[in-house]
């Protein structure tokens, strides 16, 4: 008897092509099903194994399952944002949202963004390509991290963040004690700090879970990098803060067609702009920052050129931003732009610091915003010290300095219910450093 069907027969009962589907299935669902008990008696045995063994462990496990979920969460970033066809990229890498939960930091993370603002540009001859370039904007995120060795350990200590950002010097921490001998003074200004470097990036998962933290954004002075700032940078991370420093295009040691300081008058709005990608960026679901930055708790701070471009950015009317809650100048002076005026109604509370050596930022300049500058206003005043050692060296002068900008920014930023140590009594600096208040 023929099993073969013709179009236009009819037969009663399902088909043989039906009865070969129906099977197949079948024999699909049971292999299913043996696979699946297969798979569950594995990972039943891997974590008996686990608990059973020599160590009874489940770190390892967790590591291997936090590892995994990172990897699929590796990001590339592009955004649009107001102020022209501008974009932003990050280096692809683990999102600082997989972090474990109520994790505290034992690390500080590193990342790279680069934003473009096309609605400004750069003109030859200070364009690598001869041509008309929009600013460029390479910035340096470091915030409290977790380290690949810790993840899941709930350990508290914190540290440099020495795991997987190849040499780094260990950070000076805001509550180390502080000597209360000067220092030697700061004759040589030895500003060799370059084997910190972009190596640093090390894309790090952030600490604390989804907690939101403050941020300080801090802008380099002429012919340096963010980066030789690394200890007083380091301490405002171990206390807590996310710290982005931009590296302005025409006075960092490599801008094209040679230094161009008079190009400062263009930071102020790099700063804003910086501050509206990364503010963009962290209010985007999935991107590297999504909810890292409290955007209600944002301060400034700047050494010598970057000094004088966050005066503008936080006391001109050129260039005010009004995120901005709190600013340290740090051996800077008033930027003066056109049309612009200082210290309008409701500016920021100020913290002021110099050296009375120092011959690149004379102390007059610092005294004269002292004076102008209305309260809440602080002036740290470090004698024997120069323009560089007491911002990119890890020696008392800049471990003076990381403690009260410290204090500083956790009184003004964050509402810190410790006494405000450093501003508050004399006896908590060294005798070589010396505040006056204004509050």
């Amino acid at each position: 008897m023929s099993n073969s069907y013709r179009a236009g027969e009819s037969h009663i009962g399902p088909s043989p092509d039906l009865v070969r589907r129906r099977h197949l299935r079948k024999k699909y669902r049971r292999r299913i099903r043996i696979t699946r008990i297969v798979v569950a008696l594995v990972l039943v045995g891997g974590v008996a194994v686990l608990v059973t063994g020599p160590s009874g462990d489940l770190r390892f496990f967790k590591r291997l399952a936090t590892s995994v979920t990172a990897r699929r969460h590796r990001v590339t970033t592009t955004s649009t944002l107001h102020t022209g066809v501008s974009t932003s990229t990050s280096t692809p890498a683990t999102s600082t949202t997989t972090s474990p939960t109520n994790v505290d930091p034992d690390a500080v993370g590193v990342r790279s963004f680069t934003f473009v603002d096309t609605s400004r540009l750069i003109y030859p001859p200070h364009t690598a390509t001869g041509k008309p370039e929009p600013r460029t904007l390479v910035t340096y995120l470091y915030y409290p991290a977790v380290s690949p060795e810790s993840r899941g350990n709930t350990s508290s200590s914190h540290t440099s963040g020495n795991s997987g950002s190849g040499n780094q010097s260990s950070a000076s921490s805001s509550t180390a004690r502080l000597p209360g001998s000067s220092p030697d003074a700061d004759s040589s200004e030895n500003r060799d700090t370059s084997q910190y470097g972009p190596s640093q990036i090390n894309n790090l998962p952030r600490a604390y879970g989804s907690k939101p933290l403050p941020l300080i954004v801090f802008a380099h002075g002429f012919d340096l990098w963010p980066w030789q700032y690394q200890p007083l940078l380091y301490s405002w991370v171990n206390a807590g803060f996310v710290v982005a420093a931009p590296i302005f295009p025409l006075t960092n040691p490599d801008a094209p067609g040679g230094l161009f300081e008079e190009d400062i008058v263009n930071q102020p709005q790099d700063v804003n702009f910086v501050l509206s990608q990364l503010l963009s960026l962290n209010s985007q679901a999935g991107s590297p920052i999504d909810g890292l930055i409290n955007t209600s708790e944002i301060g400034i701070a700047g050494h010598s050129d970057g000094g004088e471009t966050m005066m503008a950015v936080g006391y001109d009317t050129c260039c005010m931003n009004h995120e901005v809650k709190a600013a340290a100048i740090l051996s800077g002076a008033k930027l003066y732009i056109d049309g612009g005026s200082y210290f309008p109604p409701g500016t920021p509370p100020l913290l002021i610091v110099q050296g009375t050596a120092d011959t690149v930022n004379l102390p007059q300049h610092s005294q004269n915003i002292w004076e102008e500058a209305p309260p809440p206003k602080y002036f740290l005043q470090l004698v024997g010290a120069g323009h560089y050692h007491p911002y990119i060296h890890s020696d008392p002068f800049e471990q003076a300095v990381a403690k009260v900008t410290t204090d500083f920014f956790l009184d003004e930023l964050v509402g810190n219910s410790q006494p405000f140590q450093g501003l508050s009594s004399s006896g908590a600096l060294p005798s070589f450093a010396q505040l006056q208040e204004d509050p």
